[in-house]
This record gives C-alpha cells, structure tokens and sequence, in this order.
C-alpha cells in the first residue's frame, strides 16, 4: 500500500495549516485545537479514505493534541525530560508526537 498521500495529508494539514495561535492554543482550549484538527483533516478529504476513517484520524488527532498525552508518555517512559529544562524547543516530544500520529494513521489506512 501507498502511504504517500497521507504522510503529505499530515504535514499539509499539521504544518501549512496551523498557525502559532493554534499551535500554543490548542492544549489550552478545546475550540482552539477543534479548530486546529478540522482545518488539518481538510487534506485527508482528498485522498482515498473512507469518511469513517477519516473521522478515526480526526478524533485521535484531537485527543492527542489537546491532552498531555505525549507529555505523559515522556514522563512515564522517562524519555526527552532533560528538553524541558533547557530554554529551547522540546524536539524530542515532537517527534514522539508525530510517530503516534503516523502509527495511528498507519493503522487507519491498513486495518480499517
């Protein structure tokens, strides 16, 4: 299977899409992140999955950007603790970020 078209889906919609408000608003506001993962699922709307898987992307994206999920993972797998004292941007949560993000899509696209 290709993955192509949702890897790029994810960086048009993760990246080209949200904005600094939505980026510091969406772990404090439930409106903010909503607004933030609608725009980001407008990409998917033109590959090829189903409306339901879509909306499988759509709400573990939201719950994944407006918990602390990652931030838990981190704590609880003690990985990338030492970036949070520095004056700098937590990289490490970042790409934990995105790699649940991929798996899930990769689960999506390929079980349901």
């Amino acid at each position: 299977m290709v993955y192509l078209p949702y890897v790029l889906a994810h960086f048009i919609g993760d990246f080209l899409l949200q904005n600094d408000w939505m980026a510091m608003g969406k772990k404090k506001s439930s409106l903010v992140c909503t607004i933030h993962v609608t725009l980001y699922i407008l990409p998917f709307l033109l590959t090829e999955l189903s409306f339901f898987q879509i909306f499988l992307i759509y709400i573990q994206h939201w719950i994944q950007d407006r918990t602390g999920f990652i931030k838990w993972w981190c704590k609880t797998t003690k990985s990338f603790q030492s970036e949070l004292k520095m004056n700098s941007l937590p990289w490490g949560h970042f790409i934990v970020d995105q790699v649940f993000h991929f798996i899930w899509m990769w689960f999506v696209v390929s079980y349901i």
